[in-house]
């Protein structure tokens, strides 16, 4: 009886930990509404587009929707939601229910894969979603929404089942034809390891796979090739986009740039190992699991050969390094495997020190350091258990409360779900709830300068209110503004005016329009007098080098070359910080901006 009540408990304890966890997602949504939880400005943009067809015309930044384009397959959704709610003046409102429906709905996939892997239990579970939650992104996009069919794709193919991730994994390339890529190039290498080392899937088998999968992705892969057939991307804009995107195009720049992004994508990967090996020593395995890791890493290799040694511009632009999302999910579930192994063990206090460490101050840096330990702590766990016991001793011999307080406890904690759902909201869900304590808490110990943030968000807000006056004040279609070299989104904000360049815009062009890159190296190299090796020279030592040499031509810039660019481009309008100063007319004045009329 005393065991059923424990068992009890314990279950309810879980669900309310759940319940929690569901509550903190929706609550911490009401923060901020364009800081957490909404779409991203530029998947604003488009479903704007797509309702208002005479938003972004412009010659510098146009968004085409002709021919069809498959990346734009969600925001077509979403427009359709917001007309048929009547969202479609409220997308920042329409944003938080997508947000919280596709993080929901991501959970509920990682807990079918979870109890899969893990054969149900519940103590993995509940540190696996608390990990994956405070990884969650605050933006509502493409991706997220694929997030939940990728994790059941993982799901269906450990478990072998074709025909079904076959149709799960075509649903993938119509929300995002990226993530699709990724993962059937994963799928690849996992099937293709699967036949030639462990004879484990037939011929006939994958050739099923691929012609089914083939048959239900050939729409969306006619479509975009339909569309971008007689497009020529040059090679100015594949070699700016191969030093912009670090590591999603180049695993070495990964390394030069990102040292440490670098490494803690391999640590994962020695976390997935090192779990998925005890996990083989403890029970009936997944042999899958690895082959389907490989394929990941296969794809880094090819990524690294074709990008960084043959400078193929089509596998550049595929950025076949993000299949390595793939190591990132299975991480999280075999580090709370780890992590639930050890707290079984009773190693409670390596437990508190990580999750403090991992959830709230979850930095890069912070990352590494805890994986680091997990996998130390693992590699050497017999001579730290014996040297634990020896020091244990020797307390309890010497100190008796102790003794005392290990039997009055003992009860509570031989239920290990009671111990972790406990300390996961204490150190989880006041972050989860309500993101500005982490930054009350580094204040608190100095590690970050508060003012400096809300001196940013200021000016963010007066960049906001810069925007609200050119879509009030400026009736000319025609007028072409040029804005802060850095703001890269600012062009979503003015949906009805052009916007002239900023360091993003090549990246922004593949996308909207794969013709509208050869004005922008005119300018960079011609007007401003910088060229990609001179932009990028010594980033793979500072990678914020890239960022300030824009910044110093943005400070640099001077009015004769602003009325050049008026002359032949059509110029009209400039927006400049007011420590900045130009001799041009102003029409308007906030706090931070100025927006200057150029005659």
């Amino acid at each position: 009886m005393k065991s059923e009540l424990r068992h009890l408990d314990s279950k309810y304890v879980l669900y309310g930990y759940f319940l929690f966890i569901f509550l903190a997602l929706f609550f911490s949504i009401k923060s901020d509404h364009r800081d957490y939880g909404t779409f991203r400005a530029e998947e604003i943009a488009v479903v704007q587009k797509i309702i208002h067809p005479e938003y972004y015309n412009g010659e510098f930044f146009k968004i085409e929707l002709e021919p069809h384009n498959p990346y734009f397959n969600y925001d077509y959704f979403v427009a359709f939601i917001a007309k048929k709610f009547g969202y479609t003046e409220n997308l920042w409102e329409l944003g938080k229910i997508f947000w919280i429906f596709e993080k929901g709905l991501a959970i509920v996939t990682l807990i079918i894969l979870c109890n899969y892997i893990f054969n149900k239990d519940k103590t993995v579970l509940a540190i696996a979603i608390t990990l994956f939650i405070s990884f969650i992104d605050h933006e509502a996009t493409q991706k997220s929404m694929a997030m939940p069919l990728y994790i059941l794709s993982i799901y269906f193919f450990l478990r072998g089942k074709w025909i079904v991730l076959a149709i799960v994994s075509a649903a993938i390339f119509y929300l995002h034809i990226g993530v699709g890529v990724w993962w059937l190039g994963t799928v690849a290498f996992g099937l293709l390891s699967m036949f030639l080392i462990q004879r484990r899937v037939s011929f006939r088998q994958i050739m099923t796979f691929c012609i089914f999968t083939g048959i239900l992705v050939s729409p969306v892969i006619y479509s975009y090739f339909y569309r971008n057939y007689n497009s020529e991307i040059d090679n100015f804009t594949v070699r700016y986009f191969y030093y912009t995107q670090l590591w999603q195009s180049s695993p070495l720049l990964s390394l030069l740039v990102t040292p440490l992004t670098f490494a803690n994508q391999w640590l994962t990967f020695a976390v997935v190992w090192v779990g998925y090996k005890k996990l083989k020593g403890e029970e009936a395995t997944h042999k899958n699991i690895m082959l389907l890791a490989g394929g990941a890493v296969g794809l880094y290799v090819v990524q690294f050969v074709f990008a960084d040694i043959l400078s193929n511009s089509s596998i550049i632009l595929m950025q076949l390094t993000r299949a390595i999302q793939l190591i990132f999910i299975l991480g999280i579930l075999f580090m709370a495997f780890l992590l639930a192994s050890h707290l079984k063990k009773g190693n409670y206090i390596f437990i508190l020190i990580f999750l403090f460490m991992f959830l709230v101050y979850r930095t890069e840096k912070a990352f590494f350091i805890s994986l680091f330990i997990l996998i130390l702590y693992e590699i050497f766990e017999q001579k730290i258990t014996i040297f634990r016991g020896k020091i244990s001793r020797v307390l309890e011999n010497n100190f008796k409360f102790i003794e005392k307080i290990k039997v009055n406890s003992k009860e509570f904690l031989q239920q290990p779900i009671v111990l972790i759902s406990l300390l996961l909201i204490i150190f989880s869900g006041p972050k989860i709830a309500s993101h500005q304590l982490k930054s009350y808490i580094k204040s608190i110990f100095h590690i970050s300068n508060i003012g400096n943030v809300n001196k940013e968000k200021n000016k963010n807000e007066s960049l906001e209110n810069i925007a609200d006056y050119i879509n009030m004040e400026i009736r000319d279609k025609k007028a072409l503004v040029l804005y802060p070299f850095l703001e890269f989104d600012f062009p979503l904000f003015i949906p009805m005016h052009d916007s002239f360049i900023s360091y993003h815009m090549p990246a922004y062009n593949l996308f909207y329009n794969l013709s509208g890159n050869s004005e922008f190296k005119h300018i960079l190299e011609d007007d401003l007098n910088y060229s990609l090796d001179k932009l990028f020279k010594g980033r793979e030592n500072n990678q914020k080098i890239f960022y300030d040499r824009w910044g110093e031509l943005w400070k640099s810039l001077k009015e004769d070359l602003i009325v050049r660019w008026k002359e032949k481009y059509g110029l009209t309008h400039v927006i400049r910080e007011n420590e900045l100063p130009l001799k041009f007319p102003v029409v308007y004045r906030n706090s931070f901006y100025s927006v200057y009329e150029i005659k």
